[in-house]
């Protein structure tokens, strides 16, 4: 029998530790408590997100349950609400200085790209936020110009009616455009200053 997720809220065991949700990732199941039902991978993956945004501790959790690769596979080919919770990690995981590399793969850069270039909104923000990050970068600066300029620069010129989110999108959008001009290696001049 699978073990059990309990509600949160409870004393100090507060329920599913992130490895367990990382296990679920890798198709371990995991019952929620409260409800009696399996831990969706969405769900797992929006609990990670939680938690990884806390701190190294916690980012450092993650990277120990080795489920990177479950992420990306979910950022590449999962349903709306599971991209959105594997972007919303990898914008928290991308903060660990000691495993940056780890995270920024083509593959990664590519999906987050692709999440920009998508109509799930709510999506956007933490691809925006994850580009924004690593474009800051001169060794990555060139891998997410290549992959996501075209997808950044659609989301300045066309943000829509605006939502609530719309001012957080634009300026990490923003950002990273900023962060390309300025880091992108291997260009003329005149062909940087067009820019």
């Amino acid at each position: 029998m699978p073990p059990k997720a309990s509600p949160k809220g409870k004393a100090k065991n507060a329920g599913p530790t992130l490895t367990q949700y990382c296990e679920v990732l890798k198709g371990t199941p995991l019952v929620n408590e409260t409800t009696g039902k399996p831990v969706k991978k969405g769900d797992a993956a929006f609990w990670i997100w939680s938690g990884v945004i806390k701190g190294d501790a916690q980012r450092e959790e993650v990277f120990k349950a080795q489920c990177l690769p479950n992420l990306v596979k979910l950022l590449e080919s999962g349903c709306d609400a599971e991209r959105f919770a594997a972007a919303g990690v990898f914008s928290a995981l991308v903060l660990s200085e000691k495993h940056i590399d780890e995270v920024v793969s083509r593959r990664v850069i590519n999906g987050a790209a692709a999440l920009l270039a998508g109509d799930h909104d709510r999506a956007r923000v933490p691809a925006a936020q994850f580009l924004a990050y690593i474009a800051q970068r001169s060794e990555y600066a060139n891998k997410v110009a290549d992959a996501a300029l075209p997808a950044l620069t659609s989301v300045l010129l066309d943000a829509g009616p605006g939502w609530a989110q719309t001012p957080v999108l634009l300026v990490s959008a923003a950002a990273a455009v900023k962060a390309l001009i300025e880091n992108v290696t291997g260009e003329s001049a005149d062909v940087k200053a067009a820019r």
